[in-house]
């Protein structure tokens, strides 16, 4: 670690500053957000004991939400609460009775509502206030694709070279290097916590510039054909060797044009069900998964078992988890020094985190927090207006938080744009009419279409 590292991640603050007091106040929350969690070193400090770390994600939040309050102030007052953002305060505030009920005390149990707060509750709170409207969701769809497209050259150059970008910036890799080689090629890591999450990150960029282009017309993006773009992002998707984001990003497109094709709401609605009939089947279904080790031996190269583990893991930690499984342990420690044929297990899959730490409540207000918002999308409007150009930025990011819920199946990385969307659309679908333009809400009052 060199000496650029504090001063990217305490100068954040004041840039954030300076992004809020030169752009409206949405266009500097996305580009707070976007640069942040794109180029920030994945570093932590801690100042002292007792004193929550500061981390990438705790300066990208705090820093957007201390310009809202220097430059934006009355926007807290458009907030109003609503049953729908119930979800997401029971994921907040779960780590109290999971401490107290496995016996830890109140101050690891606030420690860890102080921590859902900063990681889960603020970007999904900015996006409740920023992102409440279809022009707020656009904006946010479109920004990610942008984003996507910057990291297009870093992530051929990881590909090629191995992931260094981020030990010649920051003087340290972020991750285990050894996990980076895949095949004869390298996973590209960037500047983000793990290959994984670039691979999500630059496939849901895809997603986003494939249904811009079709849906939006959005032709022309900086005097480029958007067709070229796309298929530049979907390509560059395939380098960053992660079979799993591949099958999302091809599952969410496949999801919107087939919709589109036939009119209807029930293929994404069907994608909503994926991540909990799968947890379901898991835990109180007993279901073994031996097809998908099957398929996985199938079409893996031998080389990488990284699925089997998983599976196994989930297997311990139901069987561990089966006594204790209301509010959780409170910790992942026990579970973690449990061994099994000589292995060692531990939950890799946020739900299986969520449900050794914060039991069934856990599991059950995480999946509602990131499933609900694009639910209740789906029930708001006919599929012809939901599949048209002025839904296009909501139906996108609804797809998205789809793709990044079953991406926590197997995953846990975290990713604070998605929350924004998440947020968003609470705060768009919280209101009388699912758009602030006047000429559509007709519409959608009196739409008549299949599903």
């Amino acid at each position: 670690m060199n000496a650029l590292v504090p001063i990217a991640i305490y100068g954040w603050v004041p840039a954030v500053v300076v992004l809020f007091a030169f752009l409206p106040a949405r266009r500097a929350v996305l580009w707070s957000f976007m640069v942040a969690w794109m180029f920030l070193p994945m570093a932590r400090f801690r100042l002292a004991e007792g004193i929550p770390e500061i981390t990438k994600m705790s300066v990208t939040c705090v820093s957007a939400l201390l310009g809202t309050v220097l430059f934006d102030l009355p926007r807290f007052g458009r907030f109003a609460f609503s049953l729908w953002d119930i979800p997401m305060l029971v994921w907040i505030l779960v780590p109290l009775p999971s401490a107290l009920a496995a016996g830890y005390g109140p101050y690891e149990g606030v420690s860890g509502v102080f921590s859902q707060t900063v990681t889960w509750g603020l970007p999904y709170f900015i996006g409740r206030l920023y992102f409440n409207d279809l022009d707020g969701l656009r904006e946010l769809a479109v920004t990610m694709f942008i984003g996507g497209l910057v990291y297009v050259p870093l992530v051929l150059f990881e590909a090629r070279m191995s992931p260094v970008l981020h030990s010649w910036v920051y003087g340290f890799h972020q991750h285990q290097f050894a996990q980076s080689r895949r095949g004869d090629g390298w996973r590209p890591t960037v500047f983000m916590q793990h290959g994984l999450a670039v691979a999500m990150f630059m496939g849901t960029a895809a997603v986003c510039g494939i249904w811009l282009w079709t849906a939006g017309k959005m032709r022309v993006f900086k005097g480029v054909p958007m067709w070229l773009l796309v298929c530049v992002l979907f390509g560059v998707s395939a380098v960053c060797r992660s079979m799993y984001a591949l099958m999302l990003m091809l599952l969410g497109t496949a999801a919107l044009f087939v919709g589109r094709l036939l009119n209807t709401r029930l293929i994404l609605a069907g994608v909503l069900t994926i991540a909990p009939l799968y947890v379901l089947a898991r835990t109180v279904g007993g279901w073994d998964a031996q097809l998908l080790r099957d398929v996985s031996a199938l079409i893996g190269d031998g080389r990488d078992d990284s699925l089997a583990v998983r599976l196994d893991s989930e297997d311990v930690c139901w069987r561990f988890m089966r006594s204790r499984s209301i509010f959780g342990d409170g910790r992942m420690d026990r579970l973690m020094l449990r061994e099994a044929d000589g292995h060692r297990f531990t939950p890799d899959g946020l739900w299986l985190i969520a449900l050794t730490k914060n039991g069934v409540v856990g599991v059950v207000a995480l999946f509602a927090a990131l499933l609900v918002p694009p639910a209740l999308l789906l029930r708001r409007a006919a599929a012809r207006v939901l599949l048209g150009r002025e839904f296009v930025g909501a139906m996108v990011l609804a797809t998205v938080l789809a793709l990044y819920t079953m991406d926590n199946l197997l995953n846990a990385m975290l990713n604070p744009i998605y929350l924004l969307g998440a947020g968003g659309l609470v705060g768009m679908l919280a209101r009388p009419y699912a758009t602030n333009r006047a000429r559509v809400q007709p519409v959608i009052v009196n739409a008549r279409g299949v599903a």
